[in-house]
Formats: structure tokens, C-alpha cells, sequence
């Protein structure tokens, strides 16, 4: 085949679920037999990156030819590509294979697929918790990662094996409060898949095991509720806790889940006892905080929450929630009794009342009213201590905030406080 060909295309400002182009620019040009490709872009997926691609794309005899090598950053890391992206497709079958690094990470992958069926085999090591914890849009960790794996498909069936390694994972904020060390493997069959998985810190255990029936013929398998066996979680939760709150806030304390799952039927006890909530925010601790419940027609009922010792002020509160196709919905309603809620240098002060939460769709509302009984304000001037963190949002600005500031999901505000006067 003869000809020249000269193919451009440019993007700006494009968002597209959760991604945030700012630039894209790709061209493709030369004679037929010879051609060149290039594509620089640069934009947010949570983390701001930049990327370059280029190499020679060939096709010839019916059969496309292609090597690209990539660089570019990633969260402040430079990305290579030490083996370049090989690709080959011709009469219907089609291969590609290379390896990327990622300063000291490394991702290596191989694909064939023919009318035979499909290979494909991956190596992700040495991934920094940290930019897994970013791009999920978690406030930042440290540790390292390590996923991989083998799988195949023949006659619309996926057979394999995957194994994913945790070193180390803690909060980058708070690493005294421990730190995860364990791996979980997923083995599939032609006739099922099984889950087994093991987590410990110095004091708190993870135990995982699970199996499911039916062959698995795509990844969205492995994501219907038919999976049936138990899982089990003991001891400290203050690591688990960290990995999920905001920075400065420390919540402490023995949790106990024995759950045996059968399919959306979730049966077992889950215990929080000798909990604490170090908040910075508001000033002080809250405990003793205490919690029981289990789970009754597929939800997870809390039956109790108790916040400071019964009897004297403090907060009491239920809650009930499901796991549902989007995630997890549910709601609660907390009692308030004289509960002294911030003591901090500038302002301190308790109320009475009540708050209704509701959970959907990754959206905490937060609704009720409280009677404020007393309140002392203390203004200090400029020396005083700030209020650690305000967030604020930055019209057309990408979702690339501080990760101090990372929630897993968003608060609503809707509360109505009274002050009570002499």
C-alpha cells in the first residue's frame, strides 16, 4: 500500500468520569508502509500526570505493527518505558506486550488473543500505597503494593490466578498507629472461583475466605453477590481507621466482626469496645465510645452506640445499613445529652439534641437540631491555634486537592443549633 497520510487531533478542557484533560494533542503521519504516531497530554485522574507516546506504526500484508515508547510524570514520579509497548494485529488475532516504570515501580503485561481464545499476564511490583491511595481519592499512605497474575479464556470461559501482595500500608499522618502486613489470592476454575486472604498488624487480624459457584465469564463475574463463606476482623482498628480519615482526626478501639456471608445474606456480631476519638477539630477526645450489633435480613443493624459513660452526658444512637449494586445506603439517628462538643483555646461548649445521618450513593446527610447549652467564646487574637482545616472549593479547579483534605465520600450539612440563654 502507497500514500501518505496526515491525521491531527486536539482536546482542551475535557472532563470525563473523573478524568480531567487540559491538553491532548495526537498525530499520525508519514507514507502508509512508515508511519509515525505521537500523542502528548496532560491533565488530573485525582493525580495530575503528563504524558508523551511516540514510535513508528506500520501495516503491511494485512497486518498492523506498532511501537511506542512512553514518558511522562505521575504525582511528582517520572514514567519510562524500559520495554516498549509492542503491539501486532492481523487476520483477527492481536498481541501487545511491554513494561513501564514508575520511578521504582514496575508494570509488565503480555496479551494474545486469537478465533482460540485469549492470554493475558500481568506484574505490577512495588507500587507506592500512596499513589493507589491517591488516584481512589483517599487521604495519603505509605507502604508498597504488588499485583500478579495469570489468566485465560477459552470457549467464553476466564480460568486464573491473582495474587495481591500488601507491605507496610499505613497512614502517612499517623504511621505510629501500626502499619498492614498480607496478601489475598483469587483462584478461578472452569466451575468457580475461590477468595482466601490474610491481614495482620501487631494487634488486629484480617481473615478472608470465600467461594463462588458458576463459571466466570467476564470481570463484572467476580462483582455479583453470589460469593459465599465468612470473613473475620479482631483487635485494633486505629490502622484501618487511619487509612479512611482525615488527618488529625484518631479513632481507637478493639472492633470484632464475625460475619458468614451466603450470597446478599449476611449473618454474624460486630463489637466496638474501648474506643476513643481524638479530634483535632473539635479539641478533645470523646470516650469511652462503645457499639454492638448484626446483621438481620441482609443489613447490618447497630443496635447500640453509646458515647460517655451511661447515665451522664454523652450521645446514645442506632443505625442500619446495606450493601447495594452502588455501594453501601443506610441511616442512623444519634441522641445528644449534654454532650460537650469543642474545647479548643478560642471556643468550647455542649448541647442537647438529636442528628438523623442518611447514606446514598456515597453522599453522607447529615440532618437534626441541637439546643446549645453553653457555649464560651475566647477570642485569641492572632497567636491563637487555628482551626486546622477549612476546605474550600475552587471553581474549574481539576479534583486534585490536598490530600489532607480527601474524604471517601461527601458530607452534607443540613443542622439547626439554638442557643439557650439565662
Amino acid at each position: 500500500m502507497q500514500g501518505r497520510l496526515d491525521l491531527s487531533a486536539e482536546l482542551e478542557n475535557y472532563r470525563l468520569s473523573g478524568v480531567t484533560l487540559n491538553v491532548l494533542n495526537a498525530r499520525l503521519s508519514g507514507p502508509v508502509d512508515g508511519l509515525s504516531f505521537e500523542l502528548n497530554a496532560d491533565g488530573a485522574i485525582t493525580e495530575p500526570f503528563t504524558i508523551s507516546v511516540g514510535g513508528p506504526v506500520s501495516y503491511e500484508d494485512n497486518a498492523l505493527q506498532a511501537s511506542f515508547q512512553f514518558a511522562g510524570e505521575l504525582t511528582d514520579r517520572t514514567l519510562t518505558s524500559p520495554q516498549p509497548l509492542e503491539i501486532g494485529y492481523g487476520e483477527g488475532a492481536l498481541s501487545a506486550g511491554g513494561r513501564l516504570a514508575l520511578d521504582g515501580a514496575g508494570l509488565q503485561f503480555e496479551l494474545e488473543r486469537d478465533e482460540s481464545g485469549t492470554d493475558f499476564e500481568y506484574d505490577l511490583s512495588a507500587i507506592p500505597a500512596d499513589l493507589v491511595m491517591g488516584l481512589l481519592n483517599l487521604p495519603q499512605a505509605q507502604g508498597d503494593l504488588a499485583l500478579a497474575g495469570r489468566f485465560s479464556r477459552q470457549a467464553e470461559v476466564w480460568t486464573g490466578r491473582s495474587r495481591l501482595e500488601v507491605l507496610g500500608l499505613s497512614s502517612a499522618s499517623q504511621p505510629a498507629l501500626g502499619a498492614l502486613d498480607g496478601e489475598l489470592s483469587l483462584n478461578v476454575t472452569e466451575t468457580g472461583a475461590s477468595m482466601t486472604g490474610a491481614f495482620t498488624d501487631t494487634d488486629l487480624e484480617i481473615e478472608i475466605d470465600l467461594d463462588r459457584q458458576g463459571a466466570m465469564t467476564g470481570p463484572g463475574s467476580l462483582l455479583e453477590p453470589d460469593w459465599r463463606g465468612a470473613v473475620r476482623l479482631n483487635g485494633e482498628v486505629g490502622v484501618l481507621a487511619a487509612l479512611y480519615m482525615p488527618e488529625d482526626e484518631v479513632l481507637r478501639g478493639v472492633l470484632t466482626v464475625n460475619a458468614e456471608i451466603n450470597g446478599m445474606d449476611t449473618s454474624g456480631q460486630v463489637r466496638f469496645r474501648d474506643g476513643a476519638l481524638q479530634s483535632a477539630l473539635a479539641g478533645r477526645t470523646f470516650e469511652p465510645i462503645s457499639a454492638q450489633g448484626s446483621w438481620r435480613n441482609g443489613a447490618l443493624i447497630i443496635d447500640s452506640v453509646q458515647i460517655g459513660e451511661g447515665g451522664k452526658s454523652g450521645a446514645t444512637g442506632q443505625a442500619e445499613f446495606r450493601a447495594t449494586s452502588d455501594g453501601v445506603e443506610g441511616e442512623g439517628r444519634i441522641e445528644l445529652n449534654q454532650l460537650y462538643l469543642v474545647d479548643r483555646p478560642e471556643l468550647s461548649g455542649g448541647a442537647s439534641g438529636y442528628a438523623e445521618i442518611s447514606l446514598e450513593g456515597r453522599v453522607l446527610t447529615l440532618t437534626g437540631e441541637a439546643d446549645i447549652q453553653r457555649m464560651d467564646v475566647r477570642p485569641t487574637g492572632g497567636g491563637g491555634a487555628s482551626i486546622p482545616q477549612i476546605e474550600v472549593e475552587e471553581l474549574n479547579r481539576p479534583d486534585v486537592l490536598d490530600r489532607a483534605y480527601r474524604r471517601p465520600i461527601r458530607i452534607e450539612l443540613d443542622y439547626l443549633c439554638a442557643l439557650t440563654t439565662a
